[in-house]
């Protein structure tokens, strides 16, 4: 085969991915305010714990977005929170996720979210198992496990965040769509098959349509395009082949918000809610929020 070393790696497929992830991230950017829909009881928990949950990609209700991840070790390392950046929702997306009487749109700015990350155990608590806790980058976990070789320890590679960022939400049918992309590397002059991962394009690219499947509701063919959406994607891997192999991973993750999160909330209640319900909700948010401009769109 010859030296490899100086060889030429020609990957057009994962040149383009790279362009897209950051055109995507920067097209994030834009949108000073993005908005979220949910139960007010679910606002009022993440002000109270400074906190957003993120669910692991499998768990979206696109089942084919899912199955774009052809490579075991990333297949389970993607956690995503979803918005919009259109606050005016259509009416079904009020629907969508439970009874439309309680729900809220509120506002949250992309600064609000600090790059760091937890398990939640099923029962939504936080996971404080040591070999569980995830590091901000890699080299962090290379530290931490030379200053516990250090002391005699040895521990399982941890896990480390190792992608980190809003990215707007593409719609297109056509697109190459899978993590795992074909290459050619070049050795000597001759071609020889291989491949290029670019794992950050999971997760940024949805079909137009697609079939959306909820707990406990019927499945129903959607248009995703009108979901307008923005997402704060965080991959958390390790380098542990026990832990890979497994192929067990959490359901959800949760990301800490920063001290000034709120300080301004703009929202707008769910037009089933009722007046009374609505001056209940303000009174409690304003409890929650004593010096925060709170005001409806």
């Amino acid at each position: 085969m010859g030296n490899i070393i100086g060889s030429v790696v020609s990957s057009q497929e994962a040149t383009k991915n790279r362009m897209f992830i950051q055109e995507a991230k920067k097209a994030a950017q834009e949108y000073e305010w993005l908005y979220h829909c949910a139960p007010v009881s679910a606002l009022l928990s993440i002000i109270e714990h400074r906190e957003m949950w993120l669910s692991n990609l499998k768990e979206v209700n696109d089942k084919e977005e899912v199955q774009r991840i052809d490579l075991n070790e990333f297949e389970r390392c993607y956690y995503v929170a979803c918005f919009t950046y259109d606050s005016n929702i259509q009416s079904g997306h009020w629907q969508e996720y439970g009874q439309s009487e309680n729900k809220v749109l509120f506002g949250v700015r992309k600064e609000w979210f600090l790059k760091r990350a937890f398990f939640l155990n099923e029962d939504h608590t936080r996971n404080n198992w040591d070999c569980m806790k995830i590091f901000k980058n890699f080299d962090d976990t290379i530290e931490y496990q030379m200053k516990s070789a250090r002391k005699g320890i040895i521990v399982e590679p941890p896990y480390f965040i190792f992608d980190y960022g809003f990215y707007k939400v593409v719609y297109d049918d056509e697109m190459k769509k899978t993590v795992g992309n074909d290459c050619s590397w070049i050795v000597d002059g001759v071609e020889l098959p291989g491949r290029a991962i670019t794992p950050s394009v999971a997760g940024i690219i949805k079909s137009t349509h697609g079939i959306c499947h909820r707990y406990g509701k019927e499945d129903y063919d959607k248009d995703w395009t009108q979901e307008k959406e923005v997402r704060l994607k965080v991959g958390v891997n390790t380098r542990s082949k026990a832990i890979q192999e497994t192929g067990l991973y959490f359901r959800q993750l949760a990301v800490p918000l920063s001290e000034n999160a709120f300080s301004e909330l703009p929202l707008k209640f769910s037009p089933d809610m009722t007046g009374a319900a609505r001056r209940k909700y303000l009174t409690e948010l304003k409890i929650k929020l004593p010096d925060s401009h709170i005001y409806e769109i």
